[in-house]
């Protein structure tokens, strides 16, 4: 059969949409063909706002009838109600950005550069509560930086803020905040798989996730588990009990995760504030991560372990070559040692002795 792929990188929900209905066009057109849709690393694939039941039907309609096939790839679980009936088949991948960002943490790019910022990024002392970072604007990622500033907490964490918008704010006044932008200008292109240089020197990674009606873990949340730093992410309901069914564990010894059952978003975002700012209120923010610290190192051997489970992986994607370069380099025997980064103290690793 005839294969047709569609690859799937959304700027906007118009674009999707418009893109897929003219994909839908050449089912319409094409008969004997296997038709793919490869969005391993969005949350939209299947979302009502692009897909109708209506649209599912025609799709349905004309795939039997031009004796064609579809297979969607996707990171997301979520089927929205849909019936997918053959011959639709989804198949789930939703540790896809597990297994991405493990290969863009370890892999040797521009001469080792990303491997030794990273490394010198994260051997910090622990000297101030929380890191927020924000590339990309969202609703709901507004609504964290106005809720830290109403509660007297946006001073307490580093906050990078990338992009200028139109939300209608109360408490903050808007502004571009970089981080740091060294590696911007050292490089000359944004490294999302870089750490700031002050990544380190914070206890919680207080992650904003990419949505906040799926779940749908990113790079975001990968990178604390990687890189061994106790976090909260802003997300989906149950999105840390989710964490918990993949092998995880939480921070309960310095997080209360009563937030993770709250049904509104916006209750959420208050609660995980709140959460923070009693983190805060405890003093010793070194001692607040001994609390946690075998928990840690579990957490990054676990997310190894994820990352180059095969089992894990749908057996469709080993039949397109669009992630091979994953592949073969995380699905096999090798998984990259939990001490490739340590923390330091005076030159010397710390070990789970140090924090007893």
């Amino acid at each position: 059969m005839k294969v047709i792929t569609l690859i799937v990188y959304p700027k906007s929900t118009a674009e999707v949409k418009m893109t897929i209905h003219s994909f839908y066009k050449m089912m319409v057109l094409n008969t004997n063909t296997e038709f793919r849709i490869l969005g391993a690393e969005e949350h939209c694939i299947g979302h009502p706002n692009l897909w109708t039941r209506e649209f599912w039907q025609k799709i349905q309609y004309y795939l039997t009838k031009n004796k064609n096939t579809l297979d969607i790839l996707s990171c997301c679980t979520a089927d929205y109600g849909v019936e997918y009936l053959p011959p639709i088949k989804v198949h789930p991948w939703p540790t896809y950005w597990i297994t991405r960002s493990y290969y863009e943490f370890t892999r040797q790019d521009l001469e080792g550069e990303r491997h030794y910022y990273n490394k010198q990024s994260i051997n910090q002392p622990i000297s101030i509560l929380y890191i927020n970072m924000n590339r990309s604007p969202r609703s709901h990622r507004c609504y964290m930086l106005d809720t830290l500033k109403l509660r007297g907490m946006f001073d307490q964490g580093d906050i990078s803020w990338k992009t200028l918008t139109d939300y209608k704010w109360k408490y903050w006044t808007e502004k571009v905040i970089d981080i740091d932008d060294f590696f911007e200008f050292h490089t000359g292109f944004y490294d999302q798989w870089r750490c700031p240089q002050v990544y380190g020197r914070s206890l919680i990674d207080l992650v904003s996730e990419t949505t906040k009606n799926e779940i749908f873990i990113t790079e975001k949340t990968c990178r604390p588990l990687f890189f061994k730093k106790p976090f909260i992410s802003f997300g989906a309901k149950g999105f840390h009990q989710n964490l918990k069914k993949l092998g995880f564990e939480l921070y309960d010894e310095i997080v209360d995760y009563s937030f993770d059952d709250a049904p509104s978003w916006a209750v959420r975002c208050n609660m995980i504030v709140k959460e923070i700012e009693k983190i805060g209120n405890r003093g010793n923010l070194t001692e607040e991560r001994k609390k946690v610290i075998d928990k840690i190192e579990y957490n990054h051997r676990r997310f190894c372990e994820i990352a180059t489970d095969r089992g894990l992986i749908p057996d469709f994607v080993f039949k397109d070559q669009r992630h091979d370069y994953l592949l073969s380099e995380c699905v096999k025997d090798r998984v990259v040692s939990a001490d490739i980064f340590q923390l330091t103290d005076m030159g010397r690793s710390l070990t789970a002795d140090d924090f007893k």
